[in-house]
């Protein structure tokens, strides 16, 4: 396990430490999320990808309970229904604190596009 562990760096962080395999992921969900340009992601790694790309930090980055205070879930459903549009690159997440009724939501409402690594892409007309 320890020989498939290397040094990496980005943009941001001169000594990152991960396996080939999640840079190969993370290389091309950057890619593909960069490509379209009024996207944003719901997932638990979401943040790490918004500072990879140098896209402003919005309410989506980090949707776990609390996050969007009271009422959030409902007020950020409604906040996605008033954008227009703009491509959702969402995950969900197994961690307990993950809003996957977010992911949900937007699975329920949005117009599908396609699939990119571990993501589901929905577009917001």
């Amino acid at each position: 396990y320890i020989k498939n562990i290397a040094f990496s760096s980005d943009g941001h962080m001169k000594y990152l430490l991960s396996t080939k395999e999640w840079r190969d992921y993370v290389n091309i969900t950057l890619k593909k999320y960069e490509s379209y340009d009024n996207s944003y992601m719901i997932s638990f790694d979401s943040m790490y990808f918004d500072i990879e790309s140098n896209k402003k930090i919005t309410y989506f980055d980090i949707p776990l309970y609390g996050n969007f205070g009271y009422d959030g879930l409902n007020k950020m459903k409604k906040k996605i229904d008033n954008m227009h549009d703009c491509y959702f690159f969402i995950k969900d997440d197994k961690n307990r604190q993950f809003a996957n009724e977010l992911t949900k939501y937007v699975r329920d409402n949005l117009e599908y596009k396609e699939n990119i690594e571990n993501y589901e892409i929905y577009y917001q007309k």
